[in-house]
């Protein structure tokens, strides 16, 4: 989200409108330090404001009387005409909610789970994907139970405690929990709070359908959400080399990270027969040495699997222009990952996790294939595929099209914004 803000400032910028950026760290500090620091700079696309915000609590991420104070102030002194909240982590609740007592008109744009989720990936602790946030029970057990402050007392009972959770959770035997109560209390009020303030806001953008279903699930008001597909900068990619021998060149771009499913590529490559196909992964390999200590040794001595390492944003168009296929294997819902609006920028197909954002992206048989989440043996299945028959990868290929750009869509955000400020485009 960085990247887009970054852009959209930018792009603003060039319209003549004036941009101010606040960005929040999320480091926590001593106790005798102030709730909010502020730093404010120049940049030249846009006015920064530095936000360090001091907490030690679930609530002080989305609910900070302090925090919120502090930007009804700022608010009442510069007036935006519109406000636009690409996070809601730690400042995002506290400024809906002074921008809404303002009546400044509010936009947000959702790049994960965290308005619903405070795990932001509707993921359980053990990497299962969530259902939904049905209940705040089930909230509770997923934000509380993996950081130690839910204390399971003894996990071989099987009392009515046990029945209970496991009814409620789905998560399996367990027996009495120690301030479970609590908990659950939290959870809830951290659901009511940002309902509340996704409903005062005028517009919530999603870039996918599926995040913008899962939110009217969590209770969002249909009518506040629109989905908005985000656009990508033009990628200058060479002429592809004609191939002279078989073969499939399979490229992983990206976060090397458990969630994005490394480990089910590797596993795939290793089951598959064919010596021509081969898996390059491109992505940063010392944020989770462990994870990538496992990858190595999943690929063991394999010559098929390589660990390129990371990439600049420069080198892209060669990478892709030299790959058959780009993998997305992620094991959590994908909201609406970039790298296959890429990979379909440069005409190559994806072969993606059917699951989340991922699913309504690829158009299976058509601009790429989708196999079963974590499932190695189908990704196995589909690469043979593409492996054995050339035409279906020119087919696949030619079913690339070209992904809405970033000047189509901020032209559009833009037609947004003054519709609900009443502010003239320029």
């Amino acid at each position: 989200m960085e990247q887009y803000t970054h852009r959209l400032a930018r792009w603003l910028n060039g319209r003549q409108h004036t941009v101010t950026v606040a960005a929040a760290d999320d480091l926590r500090r001593e106790a005798s330090a102030p709730t909010v620091s502020v730093v404010q700079t120049r940049a030249p696309e846009a006015a920064v404001i530095g936000l360090t915000l001091r907490h030690d609590t679930l609530r002080a991420t989305y609910d900070a009387p302090e925090v919120e104070a502090w930007w009804h102030a700022w608010l009442q002194e510069h007036r935006p005409d519109v406000i636009h909240v690409q996070s809601g982590y730690l400042t995002g609740g506290p400024l809906l909610a002074a921008a809404a007592r303002l009546s400044i008109p509010t936009f947000v744009t959702l790049h994960d789970y965290w308005f619903i989720c405070a795990r932001f990936t509707l993921q359980h602790p053990d990497g299962r994907c969530c259902t939904g946030p049905a209940s705040a029970a089930k909230c509770a057990w997923c934000t509380h139970g993996d950081r130690r402050r839910v204390r399971v007392l003894d996990r071989a009972s099987s009392g009515w405690a046990s029945r209970l959770a496991s009814a409620l959770l789905g998560i399996g035997p367990v027996a009495a929990i120690a301030g479970y109560g609590e908990a659950i209390a939290e959870a809830s009020r951290r659901r009511d709070v940002l309902r509340a303030r996704l409903a005062g806001v005028h517009t919530v953008l999603s870039p996918s359908r599926f995040l913008a279903g899962q939110m009217v699930a969590a209770g969002v008001p249909a009518g506040r959400i629109a989905v908005h597909p985000v656009g990508l900068d033009p990628i200058a990619v060479a002429p592809r080399a004609p191939r002279t021998a078989p073969g499939l060149e399979l490229v992983y771009l990206g976060q090397v990270a458990r969630h994005k499913g490394v480990h089910v590529a590797v596993e795939a490559v290793r089951r598959s027969a064919h010596a021509g196909l081969r898996l390059t992964i491109r992505g940063g390999l010392d944020r989770d040495p462990g994870y990538v200590a496992e990858l190595r040794q999943l690929a063991g001595d394999d010559p098929r699997i390589q660990f390129a390492g990371p990439y600049v944003a420069g080198q892209l168009g060669s990478i892709l222009s030299d790959a058959d296929a780009v993998v997305v294997p992620s094991i959590w819902y994908e909201n609406y990952p970039t790298v296959i609006l890429e990979a379909h920028a440069a005409g190559v197909p994806v072969v993606a996790s059917r699951l989340g954002g991922m699913a309504e992206m690829v158009a299976d048989d058509h601009d790429g294939l989708l196999f079963t989440v974590g499932d190695p043996r189908d990704l196995a299945a589909q690469l043979d595929r593409l492996v054995s028959d050339q035409a279906l990868r020119a087919r696949l290929s030619a079913g690339c099209r070209p992904p809405r750009t970033v000047d189509d869509e901020f032209t559009v955000l833009e037609a947004r914004y003054a519709a609900a400020s009443g502010a003239p485009t320029t």
